[in-house]
């Protein structure tokens, strides 16, 4: 059903970088819906590779400010977190509201989904970025 060579888990973010390191078959997977849908269906680009899971690597995870400002949004935040943190209200509102009406007008309800995985599906998140691109 799913032809995967094989999977594993990293936990630090060089730990990561050594599995994807000249394996040109690797695939960095976090959470894995969408890659192991796109594998049981035998997509293009989805079959006999090595995943790499992301999820348990802490510095990819939450939203940060650091010294000179910067807000960083770690890969595996979801939106729900994104329009809950302190950091995003406080500094892009907007953002916050876009994941605020994404989460809640394709479900209903909190999402889980992670913040960049629908970032250009949504015609309000594209209006949201570039309202604050310079």
């Amino acid at each position: 059903m799913y032809q995967i060579r094989s999977y594993q888990e990293a936990t630090t973010l060089d730990e990561a970088v050594k599995l994807l390191s000249g394996n040109d078959s690797a695939r960095i997977i976090a959470g894995g819906t969408d890659v192991l849908i796109k594998t049981r269906e035998r997509k293009r680009g989805y079959i006999d590779r090595d995943l790499v899971g992301i999820m348990r690597i802490h510095d990819l995870k939450g939203v940060r400010i650091d010294n000179e400002g910067t807000i960083f949004i770690g890969a595996t935040t979801t939106f729900t977190e994104v329009e809950n943190s302190h950091l995003v209200k406080q500094y892009l509102g907007s953002l916050s509201f876009a994941c605020c009406w994404h989460c809640r007008w394709t479900t209903g309800k909190e999402c889980r989904y992670y913040w960049w995985q629908c970032l250009q599906r949504a015609y309000l998140w594209r209006q949201c970025i570039n309202s604050l691109c310079i």
